[in-house]
């Protein structure tokens, strides 16, 4: 998204802009379609509202946008990272205590 907000604000066209992306490796060779349907949402979603705006509006206006979908981005993975983290310490505790019932249990 940073490479993406650089290369808005120096005005290239969208075809240069999408060659430039998928020469440095950013974008998938299939284009803009292929990112959207890459992700899982809410990350497609996104994506999809970023390649909208894609060549409309002035160059500010777009890079604006893509700097609060970067934010938006962000915020779904910390997100999800905090929630990988609390499943994580969950699902060990749970076996630990499904062992000691099933131990109970036998007795």
């Amino acid at each position: 998204m940073i490479r993406l907000e650089k290369l808005l604000l120096q005005r290239l066209p969208t075809d240069v802009l999408t060659d430039e992306l998928i020469r440095e490796g950013l974008l998938p060779e299939a284009g803009w379609e292929a990112l959207e349907a890459m992700g899982q949402p809410p990350e497609a979603e996104i994506c999809a509202r970023v390649v909208a705006l894609l060549g409309h509006g002035d160059a500010e206006s777009q890079a604006a946008s893509v700097r609060l979908a970067a934010e938006e981005l962000r915020e779904v993975t910390e997100k999800a990272s905090r929630e990988e983290a609390e499943k994580g310490k969950l699902y060990p505790t749970l076996g630990l205590m499904l062992g000691m019932l099933a131990a109970v249990m036998s007795l």
